[in-house]
C-alpha cells in the first residue's frame, strides 16, 4: 500500500475488498472523492489492517471503481497509533505502535 500522508482514509481496492467479503447493500448510497486522478466512488468500512505485525481497526473507503488498483494507507485511525518514519537513504519505512497511555 502506498502511505499518503494527505489522504484522510485508506483505500482499498474493488477487488481487494471482493476478496475480504465484503459486499454492497441495495440501498447504500455511494460517496464520491475527488483526487488528482479525477472522482472515485467508494464506500465506507471499518476494517482490521495488519501493519508490520500490528493490528489496528481502521476506517477505510472501498474503492467501488474497477479501473483503480492502488490502495492507501491514510490518515484516519493508522497515523495515530504509529509512529511513521522514512529513511529515504535505505528505502525502508518504519511503523512503530505509539504506546497506550
Amino acid at each position: 500500500m502506498l502511505i499518503d500522508s494527505g489522504a484522510d482514509f485508506s483505500l482499498i481496492t474493488l477487488q481487494a475488498g471482493k476478496k475480504l467479503g465484503l459486499s454492497r447493500g441495495d440501498e447504500e448510497v455511494l460517496l464520491f472523492a475527488q483526487g488528482l486522478g479525477g472522482e472515485v466512488s467508494y464506500l465506507l468500512r471499518r476494517i482490521r489492517l495488519v501493519i508490520d505485525q500490528h493490528p489496528v481497526i481502521a476506517t477505510v473507503a472501498w474503492c467501488q471503481d474497477e479501473d483503480i488498483n492502488d490502495m492507501i494507507v491514510g490518515r484516519r485511525d493508522v497515523f495515530d497509533v504509529f509512529y511513521i518514519e522514512f529513511r529515504q537513504s535505505e528505502r525502508r519505512i518504519i511503523f512503530t505502535p505509539v504506546p497506550a497511555l
